[in-house]
């Protein structure tokens, strides 16, 4: 909708005139709303009244590499949002159980790296990142408690210096945190998440911590590339008493284990805690023997050579059942499960049910404790039921017995059959079979190397894994806990083929684009307002479902995708028209179900699992011509013709009857090649670039009609008349530009338009956009002067420059984008001061709402209205979905609040010809002539978005 990229290289760099200046008490840039120049509100107040929301409806979008934590029971899990807000997702009410957003939390303005929900308390979940330690209460939906991260630690200020990058719960009531100074930290969650302790030794970051609670051991780990094992007994609930009275009571550093050479990033504690798996960026996981504190071996597949072993960080290691058998997940996209070698005489990976603090022997000593304890546990391995879904070291693992979550009873028999063992009952030297060598049994390429699996969560209750990526993505998997399930084949049958396979049925995917989203396009029609395109610079285009989130397609664009439009064609259905930096703008389904079709059917003609569909092979036809790239695109709703503009500095015209666009049927005959299809007509409509196109709806004045504008100030209209040999014309019909007979006096200061009246665009027009229903004939136009026009497409007048109806200057920087709402009653505009604004769509532009965002969530790029809702794409690669205010909308309207708009009361007060109420003096006009206008409430002054503003032209 509005080429923002390419008109940057012809302008000086975004102006954030408030990201980073003091603001007051409440929302930037709002003033409360207390009496102005009187004890009671006047009527100029009023008239500044907006109604105003500052979240938004929804988000879509994931945080890169995001943490991922299920709750204990699978009732909940969690993931960050590319603007830091935390999802909390729940299992709707359908058979399988899909996840669906139940819940956003919002509060962390930096990336969050770690994330944990309380072992006992279904209400808390602790997150931890850039900006410190937020306890989180999920029904009151805020933080508890928030720990912000200092750079001057004190006494009274005891947090970390650092990011958070790790979190667990040790004996229900200490949450551990681990940091990059260097430093562990323990928060004692009955007294309000007060520290209890700083635990320091290692010489970098701290980016793994497990905790076992029966043995009373923590290991930690992280960039220094050593594990290192703690005495954290004095942490159980006996010992809180004399801790208080004895300060000098510590955890003690107990040994080291030094080998990896690379940062450790995982571990995961034997249930008996005698053994201890790390992995790390070394690309190896290797087992230790703690009471030695020595390593026993690198855990590999020595048959396979190369293939024995992960290539890449190995990022997470988690026991299953079977006592000899685990899962790893790796940066290398793969998940391995392992037979592991028993000659080191352990039994067992799987966590054992824990032992209560009572049954804990109590020396009289923290070493006395941990002893017992530890003695307790050799003898002692999982009871023959198990418990189901116990936790004994923050890590998942799985046991047997009983539950919604449990193996079933053979899964341990069927996996030993496998691997040639007998699990079934003993203890733990009766496990210890003849030397055998670590084997994988089976692994799958979950996603590609080149995004890697960053994490993964294993969850005992529903048997579901959740992995995030680099990419952008949370993917949740089945478990199947079967063997066949697990391998594909029944390994009790002698004659089944060992295929070394592991199945992991997919489940459900969350997607964000991984760089700026460049245009946003609704695919429904009238109310339907659900399903929304997206084109970005990561290269895709991808169509989501917003009441879930969910990425329904994606397409490889192979060039950043800059523009996109739909196309209702008659014959092949709806189109996505995409352009970009590759100068071709091509046409792909946009009918999700159909897509999926075509893809699977591609997918199964492929000579190998290694091999991809080419993106060609989506394409339903390409239109080539420009010679520079694609900024701006407009299909006309009989979806018959097709507008771009380009770099190049021309606006062309395609027929998307001829060539006909071709897609593949699923089951039917190959296509021959992709059809090409040549412009209709070309003009060079702008002295510069075209950055927005727009056809009208409906014909009138005798013909179609399309509406453009570029970056040398000009709003024009053509008319579009068929040419001879099936050609088209485009003749201009009138223009709106500064001529030079408008009042000068550089950039605009909020108010002066009601005084100037209303004026060409000062600075490139970056959208244009015809009404329709209620605002037929009328043509909105905004631009970098931060103004909103209003046109009139059929005033009588036959001069070839007019001026707009109306002009509004509410934003304080430039308008990226604009578009009309579907019923044709609103516009909404987003800008370069990180708000969205709402407008009557009338000749008189009425402001009606307000949405402020941080300049934390990205800028805004691009905006769809539909019915209900709009979307407002961003430069981080986010959308975020807005309700467009309606009295008559209860529910909507009710998640908005009234105040008093600061932009609007300096208007008012300009037209009634008073002082601003940011206070006489405060405005003055610099030596070239620009208003310099400050503003108190909004804490930023205007001038530097003046002088940006002034850099605009060409």
């Amino acid at each position: 909708m509005a080429a923002h990229e390419a008109a940057a290289s012809y302008t000086s760099p975004l102006v954030h005139a408030d990201a980073h200046d003091t603001q007051p008490a409440g929302p930037p840039g709002i003033v409360p709303q207390v009496a102005v120049h009187g004890s009671a509100p006047s009527a100029v107040s009023r008239a500044a009244e907006i109604m105003e929301l500052k979240q938004p409806a929804q988000v879509i979008g994931v945080q890169e590499s995001t943490p991922v934590a299920w709750r204990n029971d699978g009732s909940a899990l969690a993931y960050v949002s590319g603007n830091h807000s935390i999802f909390i997702l729940h299992p709707d009410s359908s058979p399988a159980g899909a996840m669906q957003v139940a819940r956003v939390l919002n509060g962390h303005d930096s990336p969050v790296r770690a994330l944990v929900f309380h072992p006992t308390d279904p209400d808390v979940l602790v997150s931890g990142g850039a900006d410190g330690i937020f306890v989180w209460s999920l029904r009151a939906g805020r933080p508890t408690k928030v720990i912000r991260s200092e750079a001057n630690v004190s006494a009274e200020f005891p947090a970390h210096e650092s990011d958070v990058e790790v979190l667990v719960f040790a004996f229900k009531n200490n949450l551990i945190s681990g940091s990059k100074d260097c430093n562990i930290k323990v928060w004692d969650a009955d007294r309000g998440y007060t520290l209890l302790e700083t635990i320091t030794g290692h010489k970098a970051a701290v980016l793994s911590l497990k905790v076992h609670e029966r043995t009373q051991r923590l290991a930690s780990a992280g960039r220094d590339s050593g594990i290192k094992v703690w005495d954290i007994s004095t942490l159980a609930p006996e010992w809180r008493a004399r801790r208080a009275d004895d300060r000098g009571i510590q955890c003690q550093l107990m040994g080291n284990l030094d080998g990896h050479r690379g940062d450790v990033v995982t571990l995961t504690w034997r249930p008996d805690g005698t053994g201890l798996f790390s992995g790390a960026r070394d690309n190896t996981w290797r087992m230790w023997h703690v009471p030695t504190y020595s390593e026993v071996r690198v855990v590999e597949d020595a048959s396979k050579g190369m293939d024995g072993s992960h290539r890449g960080d190995v990022r997470r290691i988690v026991g299953l059942p079977g006592g000899r058998t685990a899962v790893t997940a790796s940066l290398d996209g793969n998940v391995m499960l392992w037979e592991l070698d028993p000659e080191d005489g352990s039994n067992s990976l799987v966590s054992a049910a824990m032992a209560s603090s009572e049954q804990l022997a109590d020396a009289g000593s923290p070493g006395g404790a941990v002893a017992a304890s530890a003695a307790g546990a050799a003898g002692a391995g999982p009871s023959a039921g198990g418990d189901a879904a116990a936790a004994d070291d923050g890590a998942t693992s799985i046991s047997g017995g009983g539950g919604a979550g449990a193996w079933d009873s053979g899964t341990a028999a069927i996996l030993e059959q496998i691997m040639g063992g007998d699990t079934a009952g003993g203890d733990a030297a009766a496990a210890v079979v003849a030397s055998a060598s670590d084997r994988i049994l089976g692994q799958t390429q979950l996603v590609s190397p080149a995004v890697g699996i960053f994490h993964m969560e294993l969850c005992p209750a529903n048997m579901r894994i959740a992995i995030s990526t680099t990419a952008n993505t949370v993917i949740i998997y089945q478990f199947n806990p079967t063997a066949a399930g697990l391998l594909g084949y029944d390994p009790r049958d002698p004659s089944a083929e060992r295929t070394h396979r592991l199945i992991l049925p997919r489940l459900q995917a969350f997607h964000g684009h991984s760089h700026t989203v460049h245009e946003v396009e609704l695919l429904g029609a009238g109310t339907d307002d659900r399903l929304v395109a997206t084109c970005s610079a990561d290269n895709t285009v991808a169509v989501y479902d917003a009441a879930t989130t969910a990425r329904l397609m994606s397409l490889d664009f192979t060039a950043s995708a800059l523009c996109l439009a739909l196309a209702r064609t008659r014959d092949a259905g709806p189109l996505l028209m995409v352009g970009g930096s590759d100068y071709v703008i091509r046409a792909y389904c946009a009918d999700h179900e159909r897509h999926a079709a075509h893809e699977r059917q591609l997918a199964s003609g492929l000579r190998s699992a290694q091999s991809a569909v080419p993106p060609s092979a989506f394409e339903a036809a390409r239109y080539e011509g420009h010679s520079g790239r694609v900024l701006t695109l407009a299909v006309h709703s009989n979806g018959t013709m097709m507008a771009s503009g380009a770099s190049d500095f021309t606006v062309m015209l395609w027929d998307l009857t001829k060539p006909k666009p071709v897609l593949p049927t699923p089951g039917g005959p190959a296509r021959t090649g992709t059809p090409v299809g040549r412009p209709l007509a070309r003009v060079d409509a702008h002295m510069g670039l075209t950055l927005s196109l727009a056809f009208c709806d409906a014909a009138f004045n005798g013909g179609d009609m399309l509406a453009s504008g570029g970056n040398d100030h000009a709003v024009k209209v053509w008319q579009v008349t068929s040419g001879t040999l099936g050609g088209k014309t485009l003749t201009e019909k009138w223009t709106g530009r500064d001529d030079g007979d408008d009042v000068r006096g550089g950039h605009r200061g909020p108010g002066s338009l009601a005084a100037v009246g209303p004026q060409p665009h000062r600075a490139a027009v970056s959208a244009v956009r015809w009404g329709h229903g209620p605002s037929a004939g009328l043509v909105f136009t905004a631009g970098w002067d931060h103004v909103i026009s209003v046109w009139d497409a059929n005033s009588a007048s036959g001069s070839a420059t007019r001026l707009p109806l109306a002009s509004r200057q509410l934003h304080s920087a430039r308008i990226t984008d604009m578009d009309v709402s579907s019923n044709g009653a609103f516009v909404v505009t987003v800008s370069a001061d990180f708000t969205a604004r709402q407008w009557t769509a009338t000749k008189d532009l009425r402001a009606v709402a307000r949405f402020p965002c941080s300049a934390l969530d990205g800028g805004m790029t691009s905006v769809a209205a539909g019915y209900r809702r709009f979307f407002c794409a961003s430069d981080n690669g986010q959308i975020r979905v807005f309700p467009l205010y309606s009295p008559e909308d209860k529910a909507a309207a009710a998640s908005f609040t009234s105040a008093v708009d600061t932009a609007q009361l300096a208007e008012a007060e300009g037209a009634a010809g008073m002082p601003t109420a940011a206070g006489a003096g405060k405005r003055s006009t610099g030596a070239d002539g620009s208003v310099h206008a400050t503003n108190p409430a909004a804490g930023h002054s205007t001038a530097a978005a003046a002088s940006a503003a002034g850099a605009f032209s060409t």
